[in-house]
């Protein structure tokens, strides 16, 4: 599922979805409106973080697995993880306030 604007219909960008924080204000390329999280947002992000550092530790710790399985596992759980965020969908919503507006350009 390609997640869109939920005005305009434009992508959004994946560096933002994959890499963006609650603080980071995101605009549209093409319609200017603001874009927040969603609580299922904060969910997902959540259970990446978890999915993404416990198994490999536990792993490393109560295992005699070696450090290249450890590496390959922790990829497959990164694009796991990823792929995840990138197709789960209503992560985000037009933002309630008006308060942060983009400056025009000048």
């Amino acid at each position: 599922m390609k997640q869109t604007c939920p005005q305009c219909g434009e992508p959004v960008s994946k560096r933002w979805l994959l890499f963006g924080s609650p603080f980071e204000v995101y605009f549209c390329p093409r319609c200017r409106s603001r874009l927040e999280w969603t609580p299922v947002r904060y969910l997902v992000s959540f259970l990446a973080g978890i999915l993404a550092v416990i198994p490999v530790f536990l792993m490393a710790k109560f295992t005699s697995f070696s450090v290249g399985a450890i590496v390959v596992y922790f990829i497959v759980l990164i694009v796991l993880v990823a792929l995840m965020i990138l197709f789960t969908p209503r992560q985000f919503r037009l933002a309630r306030s008006e308060h942060f507006k983009p400056k025009e350009d000048q």
